[in-house]
């Protein structure tokens, strides 16, 4: 049989990653084209609007540019780099690195290495085991994130990551809210959908023996008779789901409180209730910003900024997560406000952490702090502030 060139092994291999989804990114290189500011090029598989599609991140010396292309189309994009002047290429899956490779003359090599770790070559589970959670647990397969050989499948590639993100968040701040202890926790995710991050998290708590209490709320009756039904499937003891709003969820004590993508005020009304029911660990995603927006006055100074719109919009954003992680301060915790996961992936991407800390000296700092971006903004009014307020 003859062997295929290397250009079109390498392209091949890069199908067949897409096709059983264990492509993770690839990486062009060595460019020696005619663009003098060209650096190199990176790929990842992004879900935009339900469709898959192939995300090319094009590095110039003092810029990125960013095109998304349909799958089927990715490879013959690649190809067109490759002949514009990349002299390299590698593709990392979950178990291999394939480079491509040409020389000064144009002749291109192939070479392809399992991973430390690989399964393939140890026969344990070393590099699974370097995430959170294993591929091969059961409700992944129910919820559909792996099909039944137990591989991603290329759909969910995004959700696959953010749960596994959401995870290792998670665990840094588990272990500072309940240092040397072995809790028994009250968790409740607010607005938890199908349950993906819900199912994860009681995982992930159940197989380091923490006998965790896991209530998943959702709107959508339909989606928490799924989950239910699935979490009896899967025997997870401890984990249930409840049809309900934040707003009506009744005042009882919790842990850790999760709230994921809570549209605009739900957010503050999510925070609320875990900082009543006395929350070691809140996380929260906040999506939708619109209570601040329609009130900030613009100062003079700022004036040439904040009249785009888009601009505008940004700051209020930023500005009601600035309050919001102020007046978490003076409730007494130490707070942080990070990137959750790439832009590239979802662009409600901003989580606010916040772990319960009885030594605290932020709280009247952080309130001059917050009458001062009140009064320099002319903000009237916010609802997690309303809310701690009435207490």
């Amino acid at each position: 049989m003859t062997t295929p060139p290397p250009v079109d092994a390498f392209t091949t291999a890069v199908e067949q990653a897409l096709e059983s989804g264990s492509f993770l990114r690839l990486t062009l290189g060595k460019y020696r084209g005619a663009a003098k500011d060209l650096e190199r090029v990176t790929l990842r598989l992004v879900t935009i609007k339900g469709r898959e599609q192939l995300s090319f991140v094009t590095r110039h010396k003092s810029r990125d540019v960013t095109s998304n292309v349909e799958r089927t189309q990715g490879i013959a994009e690649i190809r067109r780099r490759l002949d514009e002047g990349f002299r390299s290429a590698t593709l990392l899956t979950h178990d291999h690195e394939t480079q491509l490779l040409f020389n000064k003359r144009g002749e291109a090599t192939l070479r392809r290495r399992p991973l430390a770790g690989n399964p393939s070559r140890s026969g344990g589970h070393d590099r699974e085991k370097r995430r959170p959670i294993a591929v091969d647990r059961p409700f992944l397969k129910g919820l559909g994130v792996t099909d039944g050989r137990d591989r991603v499948l290329p759909s969910m590639a995004a959700k696959w990551k953010q749960i596994n993100r959401f995870l290792e968040v998670f665990a840094v701040d588990f272990a500072a809210a309940f240092p040397g202890e072995a809790p028994s926790p009250r968790v409740v995710d607010f607005g938890c959908g199908k349950g993906y991050l819900t199912f994860a998290l009681h995982d992930w708590l159940r197989l380091r023996d923490i006998r965790a209490k896991v209530t998943g709320i959702e709107l959508r009756e339909e989606l928490v008779a799924g989950a239910n039904r699935l979490a009896v499937e899967c025997g997870a003891e401890g984990l249930t789901f409840r049809a309900g709003d934040i707003a009506d969820f009744p005042e009882e004590p919790l842990d850790v409180m999760i709230a994921l993508h809570a549209c605009d005020t739900a957010t503050d009304l999510a925070l609320h209730t875990g900082i009543a029911g006395g929350a070691r660990l809140l996380l929260c995603a906040p999506c939708c910003h619109k209570e601040i927006r329609p009130q900030v006055r613009i100062p003079d100074i700022m004036r040439p900024l904040l009249k785009h719109g888009v601009h505008l919009g940004a700051e209020a954003d930023m500005l009601t997560d600035s309050i919001r992680a102020l007046l978490l301060e003076i409730a007494g915790y130490d707070v942080k406000v990070f990137e959750f996961i790439s832009l590239e992936h979802t662009d409600r991407n901003r989580m606010i952490t916040a772990v319960r800390n009885e030594r605290s000296t932020r709280a009247a700092a952080a309130r001059e702090e917050l009458a001062a971006l009140k009064e320099f903004y002319g903000l009237r009014r916010q609802t997690l502030e309303d809310l701690l307020g009435r207490e």
